[in-house]
């Protein structure tokens, strides 16, 4: 396990930490890469498609759409291993941690100033996310928390699958060049990182033509659901 400290967290964050993540806690998540919401097979199967000459495009496809959706929500929903560390703007007094994604499936170590909390000192409500202190005064955290969790679906949500095979379906009959995803918007975490992403909400035609944003906003009644904001309000 990563030994996270005052050293690590001003050069992640920077001297002056940003509000952001809850009231009094920066967050630092180490990077996952996208994954695909459906595999090769499941869509041909929906598809009706038996051979195998256009399986080069159906990964492309499934790879842009993929990775819109996860623009879009601002969300990873595979199943997979996560890391991530809270940095308090000043003395943090916590009655509530929440987790960038969610749901959590386990959490293998949560750490606050280096101290190991055991899984007797919380409770976890794995469908929002959250982990709750024991105690009754909460937690306080004057330096850092450090956890490492699983969160995810598996398998992914048969109704974001559903999203993926309309999706892939109709580039695929329509022929309709849908290039890679590329940024439009962009957000920056002051002496962190500046991460830049669609926003189908303001995309254009032009550019949303080429990154299946404008395609993905046939289907926000689904995905507003997932959406990261949801579980922040």
């Amino acid at each position: 396990m990563a030994q996270w400290g005052d050293d690590l967290a001003a050069k992640l964050l920077g001297s002056s930490v940003p509000a952001g993540f809850q009231e009094c806690l920066a967050v630092w998540e180490v990077p996952i890469a996208p994954c695909p919401l459906i595999t090769l097979a499941d869509l041909k199967t929906a598809l009706g498609i038996v051979d195998t000459t256009q399986d080069a495009e159906l990964n492309r496809l499934i790879n842009v759409y993929s990775q819109a959706i996860e623009n879009y929500t601002e969300r990873q929903m595979c199943e997979t291993d996560r890391e991530v560390v809270y940095i308090p703007r000043s003395t943090c007094h916590m009655r509530k941690m929440q987790v960038p994604q969610w749901p959590i499936i386990t959490v293998t170590s949560l750490m606050i100033d280096g101290i190991e909390i055991t899984d007797a000192e919380y409770a976890v409500n794995d469908l929002t996310g959250y982990i709750y202190p024991l105690r009754g005064d909460g937690w306080t955290i004057n330096s850092y928390a450090h956890l490492e969790y699983s969160s995810g679906y598996a398998p992914i949500p048969a109704d974001l699958q559903n999203v993926m095979i309309s999706l892939c379906g109709s580039a695929l009959n329509s022929g309709a060049s849908t290039g890679d995803v590329g940024p439009l918007k962009s957000m920056r975490v002051e002496g962190a990182v500046t991460e830049q992403y669609y926003d189908a909400r303001e995309s254009t035609t032009s550019t949303a033509s080429t990154s299946g944003a404008e395609d993905i906003g046939k289907f926000y009644s689904v995905l507003d659901y997932y959406r990261g904001e949801r579980a922040f309000v």
